[in-house]
């Protein structure tokens, strides 16, 4: 069996049929997920869920954009349950009680809930949650997250 479909072409692990995908990267409103193949969007948009299942290209959230389903996605932003409308998240010494604190921020329960900067590599540290940008809490020191890896075969 074959993978190679052609251009604009995807074979189907769930029919193990060439399926279409169109024209790469995927404009706005455009399905971008086609069995586990995610499409990469038009600069900008991401590939979000919708509620019937389907993924399509959309933009981010913006401030004072409604969320209905709680949700403000492919933004810093969160819902504000009351008003459901994406507001941003928590600063620096801001309470994370029930809302989600910025980039580069973690929620300390031990500060009375409020939001704090993230430690760098080599800085101490009980859980991965502390470390910035994705590091991993290896022997209590927030190290760098590993490179991904991948196997072509």
């Amino acid at each position: 069996m074959s993978n190679d479909c052609g251009e604009g072409k995807l074979c189907s692990f769930d029919t193990y049929t060439c399926v279409e995908v169109g024209s790469l990267p995927v404009a706005l409103g455009g399905v971008c997920q086609v069995d586990s193949f995610q499409l990469p969007c038009t600069d900008g948009l991401l590939c979000l869920s919708n509620e019937d299942g389907s993924r399509t290209c959309q933009a981010p959230a913006k401030l004072g954009d409604p969320c209905p389903d709680y949700s403000c996605p492919g933004a810093d932003l969160n819902c504000n349950f009351d008003t459901f409308i994406c507001e941003s998240n928590a600063g620096v010494g801001e309470s994370c009680l029930g809302v989600s604190c910025a980039e580069g921020l973690y929620c300390d329960g031990g500060q009375d809930s409020t939001c704090v900067a993230q430690y760098g590599p080599g800085e101490g540290c009980a859980s991965s949650v502390v470390c910035a940008e994705n590091g991993q809490c290896i022997n209590n020191f927030c190290q760098e997250p590993a490179p991904l890896v991948c196997y072509y075969g």
